[in-house]
C-alpha cells in the first residue's frame, strides 16, 4: 500500500514549503519495549528465550503472570558549524533543542504451561507516539525569523492469544495479535518576517489490524536456535519481520548465557520508497549468585528512510528472585546523529534514556 497523499504532504509540509521546518522521519512510532524486562536488559536479544518475541519459547512454572512498565526520556538538538571570515572553524551553535519524557509501553501476560502444551493471553502498548518539537529558524546573521511547533500524540495497543507445542528438543508456537493505533499530529508555524503567513495543520489517523506470528525453537546441549516470523499489515504500516537467534550457555563457576539475534524488517513491501531494515542485537546474562542475574546488551538498528539515521544502543539490568516472585529492572540508552534531508551543514543528535521495571509471579 502506498502512503496516502495527505500523509506525505503533512510529513513534508514544514520543510518543503517553508525553509527550515523539521521533518519527523524518525518518530513515526516504533516499538520501544516489545518484550519483558530482562529481554530489554540484554539488548532485546531474546528470540530463543522470550515468549513475547517468539511464541515457541517456554515459560517457567505451570501458571505464569508478568507485567512491566517504564519511563522514557528523549532529547533532540540541532547544531550548525560556525566559521569565521577566513573559513576557520570556530565551533558549534545549537539552533534548536527539545526534550520529552513520557510513559513507555507496558506489557502483561498470563500463561498456562503443561510442559507439552502452553497457551497465553497478552496485552501491551507496543508503540508510543508522544512527541513535541520546537524548531527555531535563523537567518545568515543567526536572527530568529520563524518558529515551528510540532506535536504528535497517540499510541498503539495490542491484544493477543498465543499457543505452544513442545516435543523433545523442538518446540513450535503461533500467535495472533489485534492492533489498535491512533495518532494526532499538529504543525504550527509562526513567522516573524513581514508578508509571511502563520500556518497550522492537523492530521488524525485511526487504524486497526490483525498480525500473525509463528516461531520454532531447537535446543542441542548448550545451544539453542530460534526463528520467528510475523506478517505485515498495510493500514498500520507494520512490516513483515523475520528474526534468527542463537543462545549459548557457558558453564563455569559463574554460569552465563550469550544471546545473538538478527532481525530484518521488510518495509519495502509496504512502500517501495522505504528501505528494508537490518538490526543486530547481542546480550549477556550472568548468574552472579543464586538469586540474582545481571544482564548486558546492545545493538545496531538501521532506519527505514534515512541511511545516516541508524541507531546504536546499550542496555543493562538485573533480576532478583524471591520465589514465587521475580523483580526485574533494565536501563537503555540509544543515540543517533544525522544530517537533515536536503541540508549539509546542520546536524541532529537524538538521545533516548529508558527505564523499565517488571514483576513475574508463578501462580
Amino acid at each position: 500500500m502506498k502512503l496516502s497523499p495527505i500523509i506525505i504532504f503533512l510529513a513534508l509540509f514544514p520543510a518543503v514549503l517553508f525553509s527550515g521546518g523539521y521533518i519527523d522521519y524518525l518518530n513515526t512510532g516504533k516499538p520501544i519495549y516489545q518484550c519483558m524486562t530482562q529481554t530489554a536488559a540484554r539488548g532485546q536479544a531474546g528470540v530463543t528465550t522470550d515468549v513475547l518475541i517468539n511464541p515457541a519459547c517456554s515459560v517457567p512454572g505451570k501458571y505464569y503472570f508478568a507485567v512491566n512498565v517504564g519511563m522514557n526520556y528523549t532529547t533532540e538538538s540541532e547544531v550548525v558549524t560556525i566559521f569565521d571570515s577566513y573559513n576557520n572553524r570556530m565551533g558549534m551553535l545549537t539552533v534548536s533543542q527539545n526534550s520529552k519524557s513520557n510513559l513507555t509501553p507496558y506489557s502483561a501476560i498470563l500463561y498456562f504451561n503443561t510442559g507439552t502444551f502452553g497457551a497465553g493471553l497478552l496485552t501491551s502498548q507496543f508503540m508510543d507516539y508522544d512527541y513535541e518539537y520546537k524548531y527555531t529558524e535563523r537567518n545568515s546573521f543567526y536572527q530568529v525569523v520563524s518558529e515551528t511547533f510540532k506535536k504528535s500524540s497517540g499510541q498503539g495497543n495490542a491484544f493477543g492469544l498465543t499457543a505452544r507445542y513442545f516435543s523433545d528438543n523442538f518446540s513450535a508456537g503461533v500467535e495472533v495479535d489485534y492492533l489498535l493505533l491512533n495518532r494526532t499530529k499538529t504543525y504550527e508555524i509562526i513567522y516573524f518576517e513581514a508578508g509571511r503567513i502563520d500556518t497550522i495543520t492537523t492530521d488524525k489517523t485511526e487504524n486497526a489490524a490483525f498480525v500473525f506470528k509463528g516461531g520454532v525453537l531447537s535446543s542441542f546441549d548448550r545451544y539453542s536456535f530460534g526463528l520467528a516470523i510475523s506478517t505485515s499489515d498495510e493500514t498500520t504500516n507494520t512490516p513483515i519481520k523475520s528474526t534468527l537467534g542463537l543462545c549459548v550457555e557457558v558453564p563455569g563457576f559463574i554460569p552465563a548465557k550469550i544471546h545473538l539475534d538478527y532481525t530484518r524488517s521488510f518495509y519495502s513491501q509496504i512502500n517501495d520508497s522505504l528501505d528494508d531494515v537490518n538490526a543486530l542485537f547481542f546480550g549477556l546474562e550472568n548468574k552472579f549468585y543464586n538469586k540474582t542475574v545481571f544482564s548486558l546488551g546492545g545493538g545496531y538498528e538501521e532506519n527505514f528512510s534515512l541511511d545516516q539515521a541508524n541507531s546504536f544502543f546499550f542496555s543493562t539490568g538485573f533480576s532478583y528472585d524471591f520465589y514465587p516472585t521475580t523483580f526485574s529492572m533494565s536501563f537503555r540508552y540509544a543515540q543517533r546523529d544525522y544530517t537533515k534531508p536536503f541540508e549539509s551543514e546542520k546536524t541532529v543528535r537524538e538521545s533516548t534514556i529508558g527505564l523499565i521495571c517488571g514483576i513475574t509471579y508463578l501462580i
